[in-house]
């Protein structure tokens, strides 16, 4: 898979030589890379080889984040914003900035609300390996997984039927619903000016519209005076994002003295 996304930049590159580069993942994302990736769609990939490979056959510092993460910082549109950034397509993940300023966590599991554990979610088999997470209920593998919508077969062609197949309207619906009691309870928490939707599932018309409403019945009032929930485009949003993150990684102070340091040397 590195192979294939590495020939691919090459070959957009047409022969220029890039300065940093940044990919996006669907799975929490650990700065020393010290997490193990066994419960998400990066089971077993090794991280630090893949920022290897990438490094060296790209000549130049690759940065690895989260692609909801990553989604955030791209929507941000004044430089003291709140927002959480959702994307809702196969899993459900989420981008927190606060002021202005990206909120990773600890370990790089800031914003994994796919695997809070909700009441709807009761008995529903995650990826993870447990029951009752969020995605297990509000993510297009959720939806997937209904008896009713499984021959659709692929993500895709489940999405394209919402405007004409009524199981399907009602399916995103409710998962739009679901998702928006779990954010209610964000947006009590962390009080933001905007929830930008995006990915697959979260743009769809009525899965946004259901967020909303449902957002606007479960949270208190206060936090939700002029609070914006809108629709993102996550490809745009996620590539403008980490476009920013490198240029921020490769200007911080500690490595501009670092690179001032070798030369020195």
């Amino acid at each position: 898979m590195a192979g294939a996304v590495v020939e691919e930049s090459l070959r957009l590159l047409d022969g220029r030589q890039p300065v940093g580069a940044g990919v996006g993942l669907p799975a929490p994302v650990d700065p020393l890379h010290r997490l193990g990736l066994e419960r998400t769609v990066l089971a077993h990939w090794d991280l630090q080889r893949l920022q290897d490979v990438m490094e060296a056959r790209l000549d130049c510092p690759v940065l690895l984040e989260n692609d909801a993460r990553s989604m955030a910082v791209g929507e941000v549109r004044e430089p003291l914003e709140s927002l959480v950034a959702v994307k809702v397509s196969t899993g459900v993940g989420s981008g927190i900035i606060v002021r202005g300023a990206l909120v990773r966590g600890a370990h790089g599991a800031a914003g994994d609300i796919g695997h809070v554990r909700i009441p709807e979610a009761a008995g529903r088999r995650c990826r993870c390996g447990r029951d009752g997470c969020l995605a297990a209920a509000a993510s297009g593998r959720a939806l997937l997984a209904e008896p009713d919508l499984a021959g659709y077969g692929t993500l895709r062609r489940l999405v394209d039927a919402c405007g004409s197949d009524p199981a399907v309207r009602s399916a995103v619906t409710e998962a739009g619903r679901v998702l928006g009691r779990a954010l209610a309870a964000t947006v009590g928490t962390l009080n933001p000016g905007r929830i930008a939707v995006g990915g697959l599932v979260g743009v769809l018309p009525d899965f946004l519209a259901a967020c909303r409403q449902q957002i606007l019945d479960d949270a208190f009032e206060p936090s939700l005076v002029d609070l914006e929930v809108v629709s993102a485009d996550s490809r745009t949003a996620t590539a403008v994002g980490l476009c920013k993150l490198v240029e921020e990684s490769l200007y911080a102070p500690e490595r501009v003295e670092q690179l001032l340091a070798q030369r020195a040397g």
